[in-house]
């Protein structure tokens, strides 16, 4: 297992799964995780990496949200940071860019009064593979905002 640390989050990958963190100018920070090699830039939400993932795929944005306080914690930033993905949650409707085969999922969600957006997406036979996904998001820590 590997580390992966920035912006005050924090997680565990797998073994043979890379990640990285970014934040564009004037946007707010990401990070991609994936169990196949991701492209050097991509969107918030992994465009790139989604149209290049191979049917065993599994991939993982965690994007940050800028949001008044009073935003926090209620509407669709209510809900507490996702720690099991389970495939019957995963529905080519909500996939930024349908691609056949490709089943995902979005949660929204405050933690440390910090609003995100948890997409993850599978490949044609990722699905049964979000073990690993779980584990990742069971590792997760996310920092208060400074």
């Amino acid at each position: 297992m590997s580390s992966l640390a920035a912006y005050g989050i924090s997680v565990e990958l797998p073994v043979a799964w890379e990640g990285y963190a970014f934040q564009h100018e004037g946007g707010e920070p990401t990070i991609h995780i994936a169990n196949f090699r991701l492209p050097h830039s991509d969107g918030e939400f992994g465009s790139r990496a989604t149209a290049a993932m191979p049917n065993h795929g599994l991939f993982m944005a965690l994007t940050e949200y800028r949001v008044d306080e009073t935003q926090l914690d209620v509407g669709i930033f209510a809900g507490l940071p996702p720690r099991l993905l389970r495939s019957e949650q995963l529905s080519p409707h909500t996939l930024l860019r349908p691609l056949a085969g490709q089943r995902g999922v979005q949660r929204f969600f405050s933690s440390g009064g910090r609003a995100f957006c948890l997409y993850a997406v599978a490949g044609r036979d990722g699905g049964g593979r979000l073990a690993d996904l779980n584990g990742v998001l069971s590792s997760m820590e996310i920092e208060p905002r400074a």
